[in-house]
């Protein structure tokens, strides 16, 4: 029995995607990214004109640029706007609910965390409308290596199942004190994975369809291989080879979100077409009624086929049969354990056997036939080996069926189509993954260039030969080049590959490694490369650092052009470090002396220096003599005759010549004096001025008047 889900195919918002694509299809539109995880819906919409491009760097002018249903950053929709393409937002619904969330949370000034994993287009996006603040989680040691928090909002990638929500959650509660989750997997994918588990609970066998780029696809294939022991998963029909699958009484199909109901249909009808002829899983009945009569009808073939003319006439046999005892039970068991050994063989067929034989230029194998089978040493690797150094009698070997009959009663095999089948299912397993392979370019031809990998004939597109575009493809003819996987087409054996993928993953390795070694206070030297009103870019050895404008100078800077220029080369001291955030504070002003360190040397008692009248305050004037280095006229040096107001002497903005009277470089002291740069001048007297001054001075002593007392009226005579 088949049972195919019900929730199997296009969900709402893939299926709305590819609606409005359809819409557009005559105009000229282009897709940022594959619109769907399929490659075979991406292919057939390329072959009706509609491209796929990775940047938006890649759109030529009059395309209209639709964007996916994962959704895109605020910065893709401002760099469309600035650049005047035209675009179809095709964004999911379910999708752009958490970016107006996110973006809730994030002017409320909240921490966001997404669950979900790291790289997939959804939650870039979802990064891109969280602002700074935000950090995407799919592991508990993701969760630990989270900061310090004291509050966040949590969301969900729609495609995650509701185990991992869960069970990340859980660790995100305690490791952050108060959460506000929002649970926003879409209600399709809850129900596709809902029903994929019952289906698996009662399934021998599970095959999903869909995409191996399509995280809704992989958590499908990664849920049901918690139910079910066989589960394979496909892109396509024709990757179904039953000769290796084994089935039980049920076999269950589901399929992703970017799953064509055409593609599911034809896997569906195809297994109903062979449900009857598959093999069942060992431990089940291993032969049916039918399969029974067939080996016995071969087994009398052969008997047939080898008996010679002395064999006894049928009456003779009939009287022979009638004096013959019946058969003991146990010799009729073991007649029917050999009827279910006799191996049934058709062209294409995978088979197991063991090696009787080894010569220079074959291999023969018993595979439980009637007759052995014969591999010949071309058939026995992709590679020239030879056979005796590589196979030994005994050795278990696997083959494919070539013939089943070499004109000499031999089952011709093949050992070399395995290993390339296996092979090719090694390269379509590694595709998106980070496995490297070594080729040597062919040729360059329109759109990228042609190669080689393992044998397979294998295409490197122009878009990904390097991380800027490259005019001349010619310059890579003969170069020998690490490339990844990125598609696998199996009707044609062919291979797409990239080698910028490798030079970004060296990139930011080699970034990491840069990151690593900066740390907060390092003395490094520096290339300015590009100036803006709030710093300077500086290139300190492959990263740039922001040198912000209040860390140019001590003093205020009114552009940063005042100080650097573009070009110039600087030695600067590392202020902050954030590798997470890939950003690096760097210091210019901080390895200059401060201007008060050089006052005692520039300044000394009794200079005569010019400066600027900056602050006026009751008790004086402030007057800069270089910036940041003030010193004060106190009201008493300012002028010769006294001052009520210091402003009925000196104006802000006045120009003055001082005389220095103190420096103390400690406190940040300097004492002026105006006054003592005025001239001496003394003023003449008024002559009343003089005459008054002499009065002042004159002392009339009075005339002496006559007496009639004489010195002897004082002293008494002798005779008194």
């Amino acid at each position: 029995m088949v049972i195919l889900a019900e929730n199997a195919g296009f969900c709402f918002g893939v299926k709305r995607a590819v609606e409005a694509v359809e819409k557009n299809i005559d105009k000229s539109i282009v897709t940022l990214g594959p619109l769907i995880h399929n490659k075979d819906v991406v292919q057939s919409l390329e072959k009706r004109g509609v491209r796929c491009v990775e940047s938006i760097d890649d759109v030529n002018v009059g395309e209209k640029v639709v964007i996916r249903s994962h959704g895109a950053s605020p910065d893709v929709y401002a760099e469309l706007k600035s650049k005047g393409i035209d675009y179809i937002d095709a964004t999911c619904p379910f999708v752009k609910r958490i970016h107006e969330r996110v973006c809730e949370a994030r002017d409320s000034g909240h921490y966001v965390i997404i669950v979900g994993e790291v790289g997939h287009p959804e939650v870039d996006g979802i990064l891109g409308w969280a602002g700074e603040n935000a950090r995407a989680v799919y592991s508990e040691d993701d969760v630990a290596a989270l900061p310090q928090i004291p509050e966040a909002v949590v969301v969900a990638q729609t495609t995650i199942t509701q185990e991992k929500w869960h069970t990340i959650l859980k660790a995100i509660e305690t490791k952050i004190g108060r959460i506000t989750p929002f649970m926003s997997i879409c209600s399709a994918t809850h129900q596709r994975q809902n029903e994929a588990k019952e289906i698996a609970q009662k399934a021998g066998t599970i095959i999903v369809v869909g995409g191996r780029q399509s995280s809704n696809t992989r958590k499908l294939f990664e849920l049901c291989k918690r139910y079910c022991k066989n589960v394979y998963h496909i892109e396509h029909k024709s990757e179904l080879s039953l000769e290796k699958m084994r089935f039980g009484d049920i076999i269950g199909i589901v399929a992703g979100a970017s799953t064509p109901d055409t593609m599911i249909r034809e896997v569906f009808n195809y297994m109903i077409e062979n449900e009857k002829v598959l093999p069942v899983a060992e431990g089940e009945q291993m032969a049916t009624e039918e399969t029974a009569a067939n080996d016995m009808v071969e087994i009398a073939e052969d008997s047939a086929s080898t008996a010679d003319e002395s064999a006894p006439s049928p009456e003779v046999s009939e009287k022979e049969n009638e004096k013959t005892p019946e058969a003991p039970a146990t010799e009729k068991d073991e007649f029917l354990e050999g009827l279910e050994k006799v191996v049934r063989l058709k062209k294409g067929q995978l088979i197991t056997g063991n090696i009787v034989q080894v010569t220079d230029d074959d291999v023969c194998v018993n595979i439980g036939y009637k007759s052995d089978g014969i591999i010949h040493r071309n058939e026995l690797s992709m590679y020239d080996i030879d056979p005796k150094e590589v196979y030994h009698i005994g050795d278990e070997i696997e083959a494919e069926v070539i013939s089943l009959n070499d004109g000499e009663g031999n089952v011709l095999l093949s050992r070399k189509r395995v290993e390339r089948k296996l092979n090719w299912q090694k390269m379509q397993e590694n595709v998106g993954t980070d496995k490297l392979y070594k080729c040597t370019v062919k040729k360059a031809v329109k759109g990228g260039v042609t190669t080689k990998i393992d044998g397979y004939s294998a295409f490197i597109p122009a878009s990904h030969i390097s991380l800027k575009y490259v005019e001349d493809l010619k310059q890579f003819e003969g170069k020998e080049l690490e490339v990844t996987l990125i598609d696998a087409d199996k009707k044609q054996e062919r291979l797409v590959a990239s080698y910028k993928s490798v030079l970004l993953k060296e990139k930011k390795e080699q970034e990491k490694k840069i990151w690593e070694s900066y740390s907060k206070g390092q003395h490094l030297t520096g290339v300015v490369k590009r100036l803006t009103d709030f710093g300077a870019f500086v290139d300190v050895g492959g990263v740039d650092g922001l040198l912000h404008i209040s860390d140019l100078a001590w003093n205020r800077v009114k552009h940063p052009s005042d100080v650097v220029s573009e070009g110039q080369e600087l030695e600067l001291v590392v202020l902050n470090v954030d590798s997470a955030k890939k950003k690096i504070a760097l210091g210019y002003k901080q390895l200059q002396p401060k201007p008060w360190d050089l006052v005692s040397d520039k300044y000394h008692v009794g200079d005569v220096v010019k400066g600027r009248v900056v602050r006026i305050v009751p008790f004086g004037a402030f007057v800069q003599l270089e910036p940041t280095i003030d010193g004060l006229v106190h009201i008493s040096q300012i002028s010769a005759h006294r001052l009520e107001k210091v402003e009925d002497e000196l104006r802000i903005g006045d120009e003055i010549e001082v005389k220095i009277l103190e420096v103390n470089a400690d406190k940040h002291k300097i004492s002026l004096s105006k006054k003592a740069l005025l001239p001496v001048v003394e003023k003449p007297m008024e002559k009343k001025e003089e005459s008054e001054r002499e009065e002042s001075f004159h002392y009339e002593i009075p005339p002496v008047q006559e007496s009639t007392v004489s010195l002897a009226d004082f002293f008494p005579k002798k005779d008194e």
